[in-house]
């Protein structure tokens, strides 16, 4: 039997379109539009695909709300991503973004088969970039019940209320009508407040979508980043909706942090069984030590639930690279591992990718992809992590970034001293000391013996010295003793004595100061015995 374009079922049409469309995509160029023009067949059916996942910048936010096509109705997934800089400083109802998010929500509306939502703000920590509450209600009140996958990323800290939004406009209240439908959720919010959750005392009507049991790809993440007052998560500042609960001023007493609160209402809905359509459950949060205290701070993972922990996530800055870091988690096989990168990709890394950035751009649930058959052979954007090598590679003008003091003294121990640990849910630890080296333990055990009144060993204490530290020490010691040679010879003969500084001195850059005198000979030798071995080029 033979086939005309006409009597070619539509499925295989779209299954080849689909496979054209991320092919196109993925080499950037103008393929699927060409089949857009084939037949009328083949238009519908693109059209279709093309509107199926939409992903808006700011540019393309702005053309999306005054367009006036339809096709919208395919949409299945929208993401939304917001750059620093893009829109104003002030906020007030007639800015550009307050509009367009007003314009989005009519949009929204007529998206019924919508599934996954994901609104990203991002280019680094800064208060120049205010997005309106009310807009982003407005949105949030729009989503159809067919949602069932959020996600809110505010990684500038950017959501404010002024001076023109009321207590209606309370983000968490419609975070909580919105959650009993969905499967995965994440959020990153710059104000939060326990009244997210749906047993909370604002509560707000049921869904309409009945929960059932999760899988085990169905997350609920919650980050509360900063451990910094100025970038972090702060209470909602719309105090008039926690009805009888009342927050402190952030330094007040007594005060309780959005993070405390957070955790003690998310316990509270776990047991009422609200959070039931989620299969895993956590709550994140940077915190370090203070000025008077030593040790490393640390990202929080609380795990909620039957068998909740805390695990505790050590991380260091590295020293000439801007906005780096190097995160100590575990692999895998359960053994320590060391990532290097900026926080918002280790942050990623350590939530298990629970959601994922394609090449197109749009930003969805890992366990959605999983589950849906038109992402097959959809290409993800890897996560962009450093090596060591990386990050001291020479840089400008020859110069090397220096290795942090942790890292050196990993190398002469020949272990790890810094591990991530998990301890149980209920812990409050909030920072992480580095294990003590052998001197260090060493030390510690000398100084309790001499508290006991015990006779010590006045060289047990003593270290091998270090190459360079001797060296040094070694030349200066002959520099000086040659000078105070010169001075006490120097009505005799003094050219001689310039003579023989000046031939100690070829005979020290030669070989590597050994002098013809015995005392220092053997002092000479003793460095060599002890450094035999080693490969690393002084410099002197």
């Amino acid at each position: 039997m033979t086939r005309s374009m006409n009597n070619f079922p539509a499925e295989l049409i779209r299954l080849v379109l689909s496979r054209v469309k991320l092919d196109s995509r993925g080499n950037r160029d103008r393929s699927f539009f060409n089949t857009l023009t084939v037949c009328r067949l083949w238009h519908d059916i693109g059209e279709d695909l093309l509107w199926t996942d939409i992903t808006l910048t700011r540019c393309q936010l702005k053309k999306f709300c005054q367009s006036t096509c339809r096709a919208s109705l395919a949409t299945k997934s929208l993401s939304l991503e917001i750059r620093k800089y893009s829109y104003p400083y002030y906020d007030n109802p007639g800015c550009e973004l307050s509009q367009q998010l007003q314009r989005l929500s009519l949009k929204v509306r007529e998206m019924q088969q919508l599934e996954s939502f994901s609104l990203f703000i991002t280019g680094g920590a800064s208060r120049t970039l205010y997005v309106p509450i009310r807009g982003l209600r407005l949105v949030l009140d729009a989503l159809p019940n067919s949602v069932c996958n959020l996600e809110i990323d505010d990684e500038v800290f950017a959501f404010h209320s002024d001076l023109n939004d009321t207590k209606a406009d309370h983000l968490c209240v419609s975070l909580q009508k919105i959650m009993p439908q969905l499967r995965n959720l994440r959020l990153r919010l710059a104000e939060v407040c326990e009244n997210v959750f749906p047993d909370s005392s604002c509560k707000g009507k049921e869904s309409e979508e009945c929960a059932t049991t999760p899988n085990a790809e169905n997350t609920l993440i919650i980050q509360l980043v900063g451990d910094h007052p100025d970038h972090e998560t702060q209470h909602c500042p719309l105090q008039k909706m926690h009805g009888h609960h009342s927050y402190p001023a952030h330094g007040a007493w007594p005060y309780r942090s959005a993070h405390d609160c957070v955790v003690a209402a998310a316990r509270l809905a776990m047991e009422s069984h609200a959070l039931d359509n989620f299969h895993r459950t956590s709550i994140f949060d940077t915190t370090a030590p203070s000025t008077t205290e030593q040790g490393f701070p640390v990202v929080r993972e609380r795990f909620l639930g039957h068998e909740g922990k805390l695990r505790l996530y050590p991380y260091f800055d590295l020293r000439g690279v801007a906005q780096v870091f190097a995160l100590r988690c575990l692999g895998k096989d359960r053994q320590t591992m060391e990532v290097i990168g900026r926080m918002g990709d280790l942050t990623s890394h350590i939530e298990g990718c629970a959601w994922v950035k394609t090449v197109e751009g749009c930003r969805l649930s890992s366990g959605y992809i999983a589950h849906n058959s038109r992402f097959e052979g959809t290409k993800l954007e890897n996560l962009e992590f450093y090596t060591r090598g990386t990050v001291t590679r020479p840089i400008l003008l020859g110069f090397t970034s220096p290795s942090p003091v942790l890292w050196e003294l990993e190398d002469q121990e020949g272990c790890k001293l810094l591990e991530p640990v998990v301890l149980d849910e209920n812990d409050e630890t909030r920072w992480l000391p580095r294990k003590r080296t052998q001197k260090e333990i060493r030390r510690e055990e000398r100084r309790k013996a001499i508290e006991r009144g015990e006779e010590v060993d006045p060289e047990s204490d003593c270290e091998p010295p270090d190459l360079n530290q001797a060296i040094f020490a070694f030349r200066m010691s002959q520099h000086f003793s040659l000078f105070l040679d010169e001075d006490e010879d120097e009505d005799e003969d003094e050219d001689e004595d310039e003579d023989e500084v000046e031939g100690a001195g070829e005979a020290e850059v030669e070989d590597r100061y050994e002098v013809e005198d015995e005392d220092h000979y053997e002092y000479d030798s003793y460095i060599e015995d002890e450094y035999e071995d080693s490969d690393d080029d002084w410099e002197w």
